[in-house]
């Protein structure tokens, strides 16, 4: 049986664990945005000392948006772990892998990063250079579609046919209707629904709309919703092919 953890940072930030591996996606943000929660002062000290973050393989942004990501907390992070991969889609360090084209792939050492250039969501950030992540850790698959705008066939059209464990995906693919059409095409086995903000950040109720569509969700198959500082999930693969 494999085993996935996933710890939460803030937003869309997570350490990913599996197969003896510790990959970053957008772990490393301090601006705060109206409406969400970015990383403070207290809860960056709290990280240092949870082993999720610690000696990352891999850290990755799936775009530079600064709810995504900090070019500071980037170079500290950088500078402590030496070793780590970094993957973005602009040059923006010394040493660092730039992403580009449609696809870009990167094979490790029992994992595998594969970044799909996707349409960020909302016709304004129609240029922002922005990629969803099929990262496969042994033989756990997870999709990892960042800002990617809510629609199904762009997606579907982009992931292929491999089978998903795990699904991180924005809490909208949850809470309207056409990505929850998407959900019961792709079939992911499990889902984590996050980006959102924490309770004392939630001016608008997306905590709410989402708590009653993942319960709704709930029926049909796996799905958590991962909000909280540091909070992790651990996803178990029964049927690892």
């Amino acid at each position: 049986m494999e085993r996935i953890r996933v710890t939460l940072s803030a937003n869309a930030g997570v350490a990913i664990e599996a197969g003896g591996h510790r990959i970053w996606v957008d772990a490393l943000h301090e601006t705060r945005q109206p409406g969400f929660s970015a990383l403070t002062p207290e809860l960056l000290r709290k990280m240092a000392e949870n082993e999720a973050f610690s000696n990352p393989a891999c850290i990755c942004f799936t775009h530079c948006h600064p709810d995504h990501y900090s070019q500071r907390l980037t170079l500290a992070a950088k500078e402590m772990w030496p070793d780590a991969g970094l993957f973005l889609p602009e040059q923006v360090f010394p040493g660092q892998t730039p992403v580009t084209g449609d696809a870009f792939d990167y094979i490790g050492d029992g994992f595998s990063l594969r970044f799909l250039r996707l349409p960020h969501e909302g016709a304004q950030y129609a240029d922002v250079r922005h990629y969803g992540i099929l990262l496969r850790m042994g033989e756990c698959r997870m999709l990892i579609p960042g800002d990617c705008a809510v629609d199904g066939e762009v997606l579907l059209k982009a992931v292929g046919v491999a089978k998903i464990d795990l699904a991180l995906l924005n809490f909208p693919w949850i809470t309207l209707a056409r990505g929850r059409a998407f959900l019961r095409k792709l079939a992911p086995e499990h889902i984590l629904a996050y980006h959102l903000p924490f309770r004392e950040d939630d001016v608008s109720g997306y905590r709410e709309s989402a708590r009653r569509n993942a319960e709704a969700l709930a029926k049909e198959t796996d799905i958590r919703l991962l909000w909280e500082p540091l909070q992790t999930e651990e996803i178990k693969i029964a049927d690892v092919k």
